[in-house]
This record gives C-alpha cells, sequence and structure tokens, in this order.
C-alpha cells in the first residue's frame, strides 16, 4: 500500500513539473540576498488531558519540524511552540488566534 501511495505522489509531482513548462526555470540561480525572510511559526493548541493522538500530533510535528527545518530553527526563522488552551498564560494568545479547541497551525506572515 505505501508502494502504491508513493507511486501516485511521485506521478502528481513528474505530471506537473512536465506540464509546468519552467520547472527547471532558475534552478542554478542564486536566491536574491535583499528579500526579508519572514518567519513561521507552529503552534500546537492542546487541553490539558490528551489522548495518545493527541500526544502523537505534538510529538511527530515537533520532530519534522526540528528535522526538516533545523537551520531555520536555530536562525530564529521557524519555531515550534506547545500551547496549553487551559492555563491562563496563554488566554491572550488563544483569544488572539481565535482558538477553541485543539489545533495545528502554521503561520507566515502577519494575517492571523
Amino acid at each position: 500500500m505505501k508502494k502504491i501511495g508513493f507511486f501516485m505522489l511521485a506521478a502528481m509531482l513528474l505530471t506537473g513539473s512536465l506540464f509546468s513548462g519552467n520547472a527547471m526555470a532558475g534552478v542554478n540561480e542564486p536566491a536574491p540576498q535583499d528579500k526579508k525572510v519572514t518567519p513561521t511559526e507552529v503552534y500546537y493548541f492542546h487541553m490539558t488531558r490528551r489522548c495518545a493522538t493527541c500526544q502523537a500530533v505534538e510529538s511527530v510535528t515537533e520532530a519534522a519540524v526540528k528535522e526538516y527545518f533545523a537551520d531555520a530553527l536555530q536562525k530564529g526563522i521557524v519555531t515550534f511552540k506547545s500551547v496549553n488552551l487551559e492555563e491562563k498564560a496563554n488566554k491572550s494568545l488563544v483569544k488572539k488566534m481565535k482558538i477553541s479547541g485543539q489545533a495545528l497551525l502554521v503561520i507566515n506572515g502577519d494575517e492571523r
């Protein structure tokens, strides 16, 4: 089953790159140095009591962020925060983000 899923994903990516026309455009071009990097925030909002699945969502998300964005984490470009909805210290953030239950948010930019 995993092989089928992998081949389907590979086929979709290949098809998209074939029809995009400029899939390889800019591959060897250096990234512009004057471009401002917008920080990305990853939040996992949860309750105090959590099931095994809820705990797994947090641990897998944190591990993925650390694995795939290690450099950005070190530079402060990407952050990961686990936020307990029921703690008073987090009430203002919960209200600002308009969170009412468990949620995983990836935010890039100023708009919420």
